[in-house]
């Protein structure tokens, strides 16, 4: 449990904090393989940022790296395909090991809640609701009573046997109130991401509900599932609907990001933490040269490998701030800040919601 006013921990100094990250990259080295370079963003502030990748029908939070130049095996016909029974297995497995993941996000939205709330009280009313939209949306999705995709996927398997695994028809919630948790897997430093077209937000496995690290990246996520069911309330027919999830399924190699979705949740996430830190975060990219980012990390009760993707958020804020943005006001410097970061993405604009169309940033 962390505490509301933690004691202010020793300073890390430069050297400390590139011996650190040095050894997290051997470390990371030594799990992946290799590690994979991250394009620097240099708007501003010339720093990395730790970006959120809205690609090939997925929102991902990541940290650093750039995507695989190999070609993705996901199309691929395997020789021997799975039978029912194992991929049933599989479900089976990962619906254990996900019903223990729900649990531990269920706790870090709890915490992070009761750490917000009395903070949220104090600040305007614009800011408070923001805020509060997040938590309430996920709150509301513990009532699902699909939360749980594998169990899903297994009653499919049951009804219709191998005809399930060709085309699953697991992905139809009803109630936009309401969405699926899954299994996060692949690249490593992938930590959360959202599905629009299967409504599914996907966590890692080692998801701890005391890491309030991990708690806002549910609160981000979560925030997603909040634009996609505002999104899909105004869609006014299946026609338009499929043409929603058809812009995020394309297979052209280059994901399509709807950007200003991004402005909005990071602004909200940046917002939080700043309430988090009892608005020391704002302070201090406002006004230190050096932010001593190793108490950001005590704060958050976050474990050592996530130091530098701490520090690149704490860069994100920064530019955040400077540019006189706030949770529904996103300066054209910010906006620039994250549009380059996704450079080598499609942005898009959503020009007409109940039509869904949408206009390419030039």
């Amino acid at each position: 449990m962390i505490e509301s006013k933690p004691s202010r921990p020793s300073r890390v100094t430069k050297r400390e904090l590139r011996e650190i990250r040095h050894k997290i990259r051997l470390q990371n080295e030594l799990a992946i393989g290799r590690r994979r370079l991250f394009k620097t963003v240099a708007l501003l502030t010339g720093s990395a940022i730790g970006t959120a990748v809205f690609g090939a029908g997925v929102w991902h939070i990541i940290t650093r790296p750039s995507p695989d130049p190999r070609p993705s095996p996901k199309n691929k016909i395997p020789e021997n395909p799975p039978t029912a029974a194992e991929v049933a297995e599989q479900h089976r497995d990962k619906e254990g090991i996900l019903a223990r993941v729900i649990f531990e996000a269920d706790s870090g939205i709890d915490l992070l809640e009761r750490q917000l709330t009395s903070r949220l009280a104090t600040t305007d009313p614009l800011l408070r609701t923001a805020l509060a939209e997040p938590l309430e949306v996920y709150r509301i999705n513990k009532s699902n009573p699909d939360r749980n995709v594998y169990t899903l996927l297994l009653a499919d398997l049951a009804e219709r046997g191998e005809a399930a695994i060709r085309s699953p028809k697991a992905f139809a919630i009803p109630d936009l109130n309401f969405f699926y948790m899954g299994l996060l897997s692949g690249n490593v430093e992938v930590i959360g991401s959202f599905s629009p077209p299967s409504r599914t937000l996907l966590l890692r496995e080692n998801l701890n509900g005391q890491n309030l690290y991990g708690a806002l990246t549910v609160y981000h996520e979560s925030d997603h599932a909040r634009q996609d069911a505002v999104i899909r309330s105004k869609l006014t027919t299946p026609e338009i609907s499929q043409r929603y999830n058809d812009f995020f399924n394309r297979n052209t190699g280059v994901s399509n990001i709807l950007i200003e979705l991004e402005y909005q949740s990071y602004a909200r996430h940046i917002e939080a933490l700043n309430l988090l830190s009892d608005q020391r975060l704002k302070t201090d990219v406002l006004g230190a040269k050096q932010v001593d980012v190793e108490w950001y990390r005590q704060r958050l009760n976050a474990r050592l490998d996530q130091l530098a993707a701490i520090d690149d958020f704490i860069q994100v804020s920064r530019v955040y701030y400077i540019s006189g943005s706030s949770v529904n006001a996103y300066a054209v410097g910010f906006q620039r800040y994250i549009d380059r970061a996704y450079s080598e993405k499609r942005l898009y604009r959503l020009t007409d919601i109940d039509t869904f169309q949408v206009r390419p940033l030039p």
